[in-house]
């Protein structure tokens, strides 16, 4: 993967980190026993107009149901429903959401590499994307998206730290406040927002 060059000081790629095994699943997770929910309760589950990219680039549009693991389109009456997989989509767009297919990724609690699923975009810019993937734990799990490479942001501060100076080491501020201890795992977002910010600002200044 290309890094972000500024001078003599290179982003690298997205730093390696592999979880270590975890407990055995809960209902709900990936191996473990099913998980009954209504579309008030999953929190990656819409019902609603929207338009959904398939895997050669086009998108379509309709009434959609999507439940987290596929995305169902309806048809008029008569005619019979339309189910897709994450195989089959590269992401899928509702008025206030987007849930993009990546993959690549270690799931920690099933230890296994994720072919194709889905997750909740949180934020995209500066050449990055930052998801919500609710697939892998009782909580949410935070994955990077950079250069077509998908990554687990580590949670623990020790690990957390170094990976994301590394992400951001073309900016001497920003990497002096990550050091600082001034990005936690819940503010993961909020640095890659400024990163691409001041990105876009110095892009600009040099046009």
């Amino acid at each position: 993967m290309a890094g972000l060059a500024v001078g003599s000081v290179q982003a690298q790629s997205i730093p390696t980190y592999r979880p270590p095994v975890m407990p055995p699943p809960m209902p709900g997770q990936p191996g473990g026993p099913p998980m009954h929910f209504n579309y008030n309760q999953a929190p990656d589950a819409r019902r609603a107009d929207g338009k959904y990219q398939l895997a050669n680039g086009t998108w379509e549009e309709g009434r959609l149901i999507f439940d987290g693991k596929k995305l169902t389109v309806k048809k008029p009456t008569g005619e019979k429903n339309l189910t897709l997989q994450a195989e089959q989509l590269l992401q899928v767009a509702f008025p206030q959401d987007t849930f993009a297919v990546v993959d690549g990724f270690i799931n920690p609690y099933i230890d296994e590499r994720i072919a194709a699923d889905f997750a909740h975009r949180e934020f995209r810019g500066g050449g990055f994307e930052l998801f919500n993937y609710y697939h892998a734990a009782a909580k949410p799990v935070l994955l990077l998206r950079h250069d077509g490479e998908t990554a687990l942001v580590p949670r623990k501060k020790k690990e957390l730290q170094p990976f994301l100076a590394q992400l951001v080491a073309d900016n001497a501020e920003l990497v002096k406040q990550v050091n600082a201890g001034a990005f936690g795992y819940d503010r993961v977002a909020d640095l890659l927002k400024q990163y691409a910010a001041q990105k876009t600002g110095r892009a600009a200044k040099t046009q």
